[in-house]
């Protein structure tokens, strides 16, 4: 019973060292995967793992936990290269394990730091826009400014995937957002957008429909300036 608890102690430990790796890629703003990410070729200095296994690599150096822990993952994975199926509960760094579980872990732990702000301050403003990804799928972000101890907080909410870009659409797509994180419409004191005819349209655009809900919501246009 001891030696599995310290198993499990050891291994908590080695997530802490992984996901503080994964909040510095994160913070710094870069990408973390890499052309080669199969455990079994970490011992290759010669290739580019990708930011996320590279890292790992530098701390695993000087850290004995971590260290012990991709020698092992190292032999695991060679030992299972040729099977099929994902390794990730295996060895802890493959990216299915990144970003199924260590990402959208973090992620989530974010938002709801950011919904219990905005329950504490209880009124807060909301900018909306969307962009196409590399797949051309438009994804809406939504996005929240309120006031938390006195100090103006900017923060991203939700990145979701819009499929309507009509104003009626955004509206019920805000909407359902909002209320699966516990806000509500009448809340909300301010919104921006762009001057598109679905966001700002007076009669079918996305403000028209938040101020049926609440009459006393400002709207503000969004400028985009471009150099």
């Amino acid at each position: 019973m001891a030696k599995r608890a310290q198993e499990v102690e050891i291994r908590r430990q080695m997530l802490k060292r992984l996901i503080d790796i994964v909040l510095f890629i994160g913070k710094q703003g870069i990408p973390y995967r890499g052309k080669h990410e199969a455990a079994h070729s970490l011992t290759d200095n010669s290739l580019n793992h990708g930011n996320f296994l590279e890292l790992v690599k530098l701390v695993a150096k000087y850290d004995t936990i971590l260290g012990q822990h991709v020698d092992k993952s190292v032999i695991l994975s060679d030992k299972n290269k040729n099977k099929k199926g994902r390794g990730c509960m295996v060895t802890f760094l493959s990216k299915h394990f990144v970003n199924e579980k260590l990402i959208m872990s973090i992620g989530g732990a974010i938002q709801r730091k950011i919904i219990k702000e905005i329950v504490e301050c209880k009124k807060f403003s909301i900018m909306i826009d969307s962009t196409q990804d590399v797949s051309t799928m438009d994804q809406l972000a939504i996005c929240v400014r309120y006031i938390f101890n006195g100090i103006v907080q900017e923060r991203l909410l939700s990145l979701v995937i819009c499929k309507d870009s009509s104003g009626i659409a955004l509206f019920k797509l805000l909407e359902d957002n909002l209320k699966l994180h516990g806000l509500l419409l009448e809340d909300i004191v301010a919104c921006s957008f762009d001057g598109a005819a679905n966001m700002k349209g007076t009669y079918h655009g996305l403000q028209a429909y938040l101020k049926k809900v609440n009459p006393d919501i400002i709207y503000i246009l969004t400028v985009w300036v471009m150099f």
